[in-house]
């Protein structure tokens, strides 16, 4: 491959996004089997995602002369591990949340990655570079230099702008999410305290103390932001508490499990 000729990275470009596609449908079939509905199963609004794109180009470009499909397997294995890892930790440093978790997983490694997936992901090494690849090349070469310019600079744009317009509403959901943490920590500490009040007194005045947490809770900054910051929450930020349903935060868990308990209720509601 002539990495000095420009015609070159166009062809990698559009298969990373051929790559990308594949793994968005593989993803979405899988995780809407599992729900019993439809699922976009991506980060991106697109039909794409990208993690699937640089892996498979990745094999590509490593392990294409290599024709011992064993020595793909694990070459593979380990390409995708690497890459997943980096991936989840990038994402978390960025976003300051884990978008999947494999702790439920035997032997993974921090939640990022496990064996299952590896193993996984070999298998897909194989089978793109020995079956797929070939047919994905093949087709691309009956591009013109033209239509392969064009066809790379429009899915570029796309995805560009697909990238930078969901990076910006995962931030805004962070910020919403920081409020919300901020008000749940206020709260459980006025909580702890009317705990410590409620033990000293009898049966009967428990009962009134517990009303009045209630109604306190009700009234609290926690209760009013889920109600106005929920309700606002766009379609693209709904989609994506729906396709990452082990979405964490070390920093505000409590906001997130708030949030996606309120996105369950909502979704309840409009089911029935």
């Amino acid at each position: 491959m002539d990495f000095f000729n420009l015609h070159t990275y166009g062809y990698l470009f559009i298969w990373f996004i051929i790559y990308s596609f594949f793994g968005w449908v593989y993803e979405s079939l899988w995780a809407s089997f599992n729900e019993k509905q439809w699922v976009n199963r991506g980060f991106l609004s697109g039909p794409v995602i990208p993690i699937y794109g640089f892996g498979a180009v990745s094999f590509v470009l490593l392990l294409s002369d290599i024709n011992n499909p064993v020595i793909i397997y694990f070459a593979g294995m380990i390409i995708a591990s690497i890459l997943e890892y980096f991936t989840s930790w990038a994402m978390e440093k960025l976003f300051h949340a884990r978008w999947w978790d494999y702790h439920h997983y035997p032997f993974n490694i921090n939640g990022r990655i496990c064996l299952y997936g590896a193993l996984l992901f070999g298998v897909f090494s194989v089978i793109i570079i020995k079956y797929v690849q070939p047919y994905v090349a093949k087709f691309t070469s009956l591009f013109s230099p033209a239509s392969l310019y064009t066809l790379s600079v429009i899915l570029m744009i796309l995805f560009i702008t697909d990238t930078v317009l969901t990076v910006r509403k995962v931030l805004h959901l962070k910020e919403r999410m920081q409020e919300l943490q901020k008000a749940i920590t206020i709260y459980r500490q006025q909580a702890e305290e009317r705990i410590a009040e409620y033990k000293k007194y009898r049966q009967e005045q428990r009962q009134q103390i517990l009303l009045n947490m209630k109604q306190g809770f009700e009234d609290s900054k926690v209760y009013a932001l889920l109600k106005e910051k929920f309700g606002d929450l766009d379609n693209h930020e709904k989609r994506l508490l729906k396709a990452f349903p082990n979405l964490r935060s070390r920093e505000f868990d409590d906001a997130v499990i708030r949030i996606k308990n309120k996105y369950q209720e909502y979704k309840s509601r409009r089911e029935k």
